[in-house]
C-alpha cells in the first residue's frame, strides 16, 4: 500500500464501481471488462463489492472472464435492521428480492447480506 490504493509491481490495482469522471456506475461492458482483465492479469480470479450490487454489465464481464464474485447487500447491517420499522423490513425483503432476481449470473457464487 502507498497511500493512493493498491500497487502490484509498481501499478495502481483498482476496479472502481464509478465510471471515470463521474460518481455514478459505468453501463458499459468493455470498461469493466478492461478493468477485469487487468485484475486477471495479476492473478487474481475473485473480487468483492462491500455493501454493492454492481449493474448488469458488471456481472456479464465477469461471467465473459471467468471472474468470481461476492456479492453483498447495501442495506443488510444488523444495527441497522434491528431499528428498522415494518416499511422500511418489507423494503429491505424488496429490495433483497430484486436483487437477486436481477442478476442471475453464473459469476456470483457468494450473496451475502452482511460481509463482516
Amino acid at each position: 500500500m502507498t497511500g493512493d490504493g493498491l500497487r502490484v509491481t509498481g501499478d495502481r490495482l483498482s476496479v472502481e464501481n464509478a465510471a471515470l469522471g463521474t460518481r455514478h456506475a459505468a453501463r458499459d461492458k468493455q470498461v469493466y471488462v478492461q478493468r477485469l482483465r487487468l485484475v486477471k492479469s495479476y492473478g487474481f480470479n475473485f473480487v468483492r463489492h462491500h455493501s454493492a450490487i454492481m449493474p448488469p454489465e458488471y456481472y456479464e464481464a465477469c461471467d465473459e472472464l471467468g471472474m468470481l464474485v461476492s456479492a453483498e447487500f447495501p442495506i443488510a447491517y444488523e444495527n441497522f435492521y434491528r431499528k428498522a420499522g415494518p416499511q422500511a423490513l418489507e423494503n429491505y425483503k424488496r429490495e433483497w428480492a430484486a436483487a437477486i432476481e436481477a442478476a442471475p449470473q453464473p459469476s456470483i457464487h457468494l450473496r451475502l447480506v452482511h460481509g463482516q
